[in-house]
């Protein structure tokens, strides 16, 4: 992941994922607030820190578990951009 691309994926995750994952990706999203019944996942749980990033990439494009599918509002090179600001954020 380019840091252009990083950049990229943080706009992109501050519009499409922030709402339910939360700023810092901690699963502590403005959803919370509506009492949503399943809490959207930390990004820093082991479970999804050991997912590979073909495994995220489809979570975002066909929905996963209560996730919804977000292939018509993010565009491919986002969908990366996104899991490459993720991994950076695991990172650090």
């Amino acid at each position: 992941f380019t840091a252009e691309m990083i950049q990229r994926g943080e706009e992109r995750y501050d519009i499409y994922c922030s709402a339910c994952h939360g700023k810092n990706a901690d699963g502590k999203g403005k959803i919370l607030y509506y009492q949503y019944p399943i809490p959207p996942a930390n990004f820093f749980d082991d479970r999804i820190i050991k997912l590979s990033d073909g495994h995220m990439f489809n979570a975002i494009t066909a929905g996963w578990l209560n996730m919804p599918s977000l292939k018509a509002q993010v565009s491919v090179e986002d969908r990366l951009a996104n899991i490459g600001y993720i991994r950076s954020l695991q990172q650090n």
